[in-house]
């Protein structure tokens, strides 16, 4: 009887240590996807404020797709905004400068699950808020979903005379192959590009604009005349410029 319960002790014993040791492993298995996680929505942010093609490129699945629902501000209906991995690494190679430096971005990535080969993550930053679904393909994490929005703009509009909008009326053609529509209504100024929702701009200055629900800023140039000739957009990845053509 003795020696019975010596063994089922010693078996106990030892299916403890397994146990822990199974527990251990799935534990440091756990720690390293978390970190290869939160890793990928890193490369995938930064790369997106440095404008580098190549970053996004290599964390993205084919598949991607960032979505965004905003509110047509002029129309007032639900707009449907898609970019894929094209698109958005097109995007990528067209702004030049930065606007944002690396101490005034504010990364905050948090795991909010996984599960297996997927995962859920929370990245939040000065300029965006954003929801990305990763899957693990082969032993790589890459970022498959992005629903976001923009931070809301916390500048206050100053008062100008809303004549001085008929200036600004008309399209800017862009040499990254895209138009901003300017228009007026009820004594709002309304930006536009092409498969975008309306959005309005209210006055820093005479001549600066920013919007309340768009990561962007935009400037309006004058000639030697005093003619507009030319729109300055600035996003949190850079600068473009526009020039007025109607």
């Amino acid at each position: 009887m003795e020696d019975k319960m010596k063994k089922l002790f010693f078996l106990a014993v030892m299916m403890l240590l397994i146990l822990f040791c199974l527990y251990a492993a799935d534990d440091k298995s756990l720690a390293k996807d978390m970190d290869a996680i939160i890793k990928a929505a890193l490369n995938y942010t930064d790369s997106w404020f440095n404008t580098d093609a190549g970053g996004l490129n290599s964390v993205l699945h084919k598949e991607f797709v960032k979505r965004s629902v905003f509110l047509d501000e002029k129309t007032r209906e639900e707009f449907f905004l898609n970019q894929d991995k094209e698109e958005l690494i097109k995007g990528a190679n067209n702004y030049t400068g930065n606007i944002v430096p690396n101490e005034k971005r504010q990364i905050d990535i948090t795991v909010l699950a996984s599960y297996g080969n997927m995962a859920a993550v929370r990245t939040e930053t000065s300029s965006f808020i954003e929801y990305l679904h990763l899957a693990r393909i082969n032993t790589e994490w890459k970022i498959i979903n992005s629903l976001y929005l923009p931070r809301m703009n916390e500048k206050q509009a100053i008062q100008v005379d809303p004549n001085i909008y008929e200036d600004y009326i008309g399209i800017y053609e862009f040499p990254q192959g895209f138009k901003v529509a300017v228009s007026v209504e009820d004594n709002k100024l309304f930006f536009k590009v092409e498969g975008q929702p309306h959005f309005e701009a209210l006055p820093e200055s005479v001549n600066k604009y920013f919007f309340k629900s768009a990561a962007a800023e935009v400037e309006f140039v004058r000639d030697a005349s005093n003619q507009v000739v030319e729109m300055i957009t600035y996003q949190p990845a850079g600068s473009l410029k526009g020039k007025k053509i109607e």
